[in-house]
């Protein structure tokens, strides 16, 4: 029987593989989690417009149903 060869360095491939999907969904998280401390919601914004937020929706359309 032929022996299959051994990595000599690094990880083995099985441990790679498992990293990639891993790596990626902690880079989604931070993201999505550091992007919510910046979103700014309709009053935060006309607070700095200086507008109320009850006059700075009063001129929007309702949706139609």
């Amino acid at each position: 029987m032929v022996q299959e060869p051994k990595p000599s360095r690094g990880m083995p491939r099985s441990l790679l593989y498992a990293l990639i999907p891993a790596g990626f969904l902690l880079m989604v998280a931070f993201m999505v989690l550091s992007g919510r401390d910046t979103t700014e919601t309709a009053a935060e914004a006309a607070a700095e417009q200086g507008v109320t937020p009850t006059q700075a929706t009063e001129g929007m359309a309702e949706p139609a149903d």
